[in-house]
């Protein structure tokens, strides 16, 4: 292994030990056996909301309107009627989310303030402190800029092979036909979100669907749809869907014209993905040949 992958290594386990550290201090978890008793309410309703790339989340409504993020393995554990303590529930995955943001954030910070303090106070002795520290040091801090290059790179893989594994294991499940059911949803709501970054706007389409399993129990979703399939239903009417018998939460819109293919493979969440996947490859195969290089 490359010397640098080494230390690159070593690094990545000490920012992610720093970032559940921050994560254990500042997120409090609990879990169904760990409840606050003043923060109890009954549960009402019961959903999930699911995009067109990933798999489902999940969703409980309480008595005193508050809706709350639950985990898979509670979704189907809790009943209608259950109290459930909500006021210190966060999950694993948002938690170590907030502990991946807060890192490169802070970073980002720091560094945005040192430029402002670096151009107000130029003189001062701190920053020419730093300045004489950064000439006696120069080389050291090329190589260290260049590791840290090398990290955010190996980062940036990883993270992103992490993304496209979830993806790949919904498409999986989309279009494997075994251990699924077909249903039809009814409609109840649908909602087109506008999104603007700047000169570009980004659109989101969603149904509100209710349907029944194969035993007779309702299930309520949110699901992303294409823009043409949007367009192509009403509130009130029914589409067809599929759903994997084990995880009924887990649901597929049923496509059966191929403008409803084409508009998802040309929206701008396609469009990302595939530029990610070719930026990796990319990457990796620099990597590769940078590797081979040292190995001659």
């Amino acid at each position: 292994m490359l010397d640098w992958m080494k230390k690159a290594a070593w690094f990545s386990l000490a920012i992610l030990f720093l970032c559940l550290v921050i994560v254990f201090i500042f997120v409090p978890f609990n879990s169904m056996n760990e409840t606050d008793m003043e923060a109890e309410s009954p549960v009402i309703q019961k959903s999930s909301t699911k995009g067109l790339y990933m798999g489902p989340n999940y969703h409980v409504m309480m008595l005193n309107g508050d809706r709350y993020d639950v985990s898979k393995k509670e979704i189907y554990q809790l009943q209608i009627g259950d109290t459930y303590g909500t006021q210190k529930k966060s999950s694993i995955k948002t938690a170590i989310l907030l502990g991946a943001i807060l890192y490169p954030a802070s970073i980002l910070i720091l560094w945005f303030v040192w430029g402002i303090f670096s151009g107000l106070f130029p003189e001062s002795r701190l920053v020419q402190w730093v300045y004489k520290k950064e000439r006696e040091n120069k080389k050291r801090l090329k190589d260290i800029g260049g590791m840290a290059l090398k990290i955010g790179i190996l980062l940036f893989i990883v993270i992103c092979t992490v993304i496209y594994l979830f993806i790949g294991k919904n498409l999986f499940y989309k279009m494997n036909p075994m251990g699924k059911e077909e249903a039809m949803a009814e409609i109840i709501d649908k909602e087109q979100e506008r999104t603007s970054y700047g000169r570009g706007v980004t659109e989101k389409y969603t149904f509100a669907l209710q349907y029944q399993d194969q035993t007779g129990t309702t299930y309520k979703t949110e699901k992303g749809v294409s823009s043409f399939t949007y367009q192509l239903y009403q509130n009130g009417d029914e589409i067809a869907i599929t759903y994997r018998i084990k995880h009924p939460y887990d649901t597929f819109i049923k496509t059966s014209k191929i403008g409803e293919i084409l508009s998802v493979l040309i929206s701008w969440g396609s469009f990302l993905i595939l530029t990610g996947i070719y930026i990796n490859y990319f990457l990796i195969k620099r990597i590769i040949e940078e590797r081979s290089l040292d190995i001659r």
